[in-house]
């Protein structure tokens, strides 16, 4: 059987990068890379979103490849699932080294999304909505997450507190992260004051899109270094449910279910979760998904398990389609004690989640230190 190894990582500062293209991006996290490890590289997958609306940009993995010098023979794929981008690209990796096709695949997360006004970058992402019913209709993302919020506060008898915890820890979190673009704390007085977006939605609910860029280095057992902590992709899993406004997130569970039936664990045994937190109401139904608190109350889980420890989407900041490369790079270095921020210590298994803005395709994947 062959086995999956995340070998490396590496990250790039998360915010408006206005005076770098895509290029200058992969130059930062590929040189940083390389320079940690030596890797021949077979394939080349690039995780991206939004490029053709946002940069007028394709065919950006055959542009990484001939930039970088990485050879003629390297196999270039971009992947495009929206804002799951990144751990589709996982999937896609996954396959090309338990096929054989590849032993060492890198994985890239490419976003520019600091362009544009909020409002011309709304509408962008909103073609993640429904084209007749949604979109069509005028409706955004955060009009929907509102909606969603709302039908959840009412279901669980919930106020606006409940939610606002969610940005405090997140903001705390993110405190030494490097990578992080939020790096500062808040108080519940600040979220409550803050902008109303769509209501109930406020300003600090909302994980601000970015710039960004990251990479991880998947690898087959023989291309493994065995002196090293090694780290394994033990499962991936996806799920696609479509959304009816109903405050459950029915992908998310579906696919983090998968990852660990597929890997004989329980919830139980996670160690840390990475998930998509794209609005706080998310981060409460995605939680509860796991089955770890009771429904309704998701976000009681951080009182026993590090969520997003280096700050999640909502502090760290949400580079659209890359954001699941981060996910994968943040949990990798938790994994091997090698993250420069707050660190989990000791953990051995961690559960990556990530999905499209409003959780209607959901990925999820098991990572565990052999």
């Amino acid at each position: 059987m062959v086995r999956v190894f995340l070998t490396g990582a590496s990250m790039f500062k998360v915010g408006r990068h206005y005076n770098m293209g895509f290029i200058d991006l992969v130059n930062e996290v590929f040189s940083s890379l390389e320079s940690s490890m030596s890797f021949q590289t077979d394939a080349v997958v690039v995780a991206s979103a939004y490029p053709e609306k946002t940069s007028d940009q394709v065919l950006l993995a055959s542009k990484v490849i001939q930039e970088m010098g990485m050879g003629d023979n390297v196999l270039g794929l971009r992947v495009e699932e929206g804002d799951a981008s990144g751990l589709a690209a996982l999937a896609v990796g996954f396959s090309l080294v338990k096929s054989g096709l590849a032993k060492n695949v890198l994985l890239l997360g490419l976003e520019k999304q600091s362009e544009f006004p909020s409002r011309r970058l709304n509408d962008i992402v909103a073609q993640n909505l429904d084209e007749v019913y949604s979109h069509g209709v005028g409706l955004t993302n955060h009009s929907v997450a509102a909606i969603l919020m709302r039908e959840h506060m009412k279901a669980h008898g919930l106020d606006y507190e409940y939610y606002a915890s969610w940005p405090i820890v997140m903001h705390d979190n993110a405190k030494g992260n490097p990578y992080a673009y939020l790096d500062f704390k808040v108080t519940m007085d600040a979220i409550k004051s803050a902008q109303v977006v769509s209501d109930p939605l406020r300003l600090f609910d909302i994980a601000p899109r970015a710039d960004g860029a990251a990479a991880v280095l998947l690898s087959s057992e023989e291309a493994t270094p065995k002196n090293d902590a090694r780290v394994e992709v033990v499962s991936v899993s996806s799920s696609v449910v479509r959304g009816d406004y109903e405050p459950r997130l029915l992908s998310v569970g579906n696919s983090m279910r998968s990852s660990l039936s597929q890997a004989g664990l329980s919830m139980s045994d996670v160690d840390l979760f990475e998930i998509h937190d794209s609005y706080s109401v998310m981060a409460s139904m995605i939680l509860e998904e796991t089955g770890l608190t009771p429904p309704g109350r998701g976000l009681e889980i951080l009182q026993h398990v590090p969520v997003n420890v280096g700050g999640g989407l909502k502090a760290r900041g949400y580079p659209g389609g890359a954001t699941g490369i981060y996910q994968l790079a943040e949990a990798y270095q938790h994994l091997t004690g090698t993250f420069p921020g707050k660190r989990v210590e000791n953990a051995e298994v961690a559960l990556v989640q990530g999905m499209s803005d409003l959780g209607e395709t959901s990925f999820s994947a098991l990572l565990r230190v052999m």
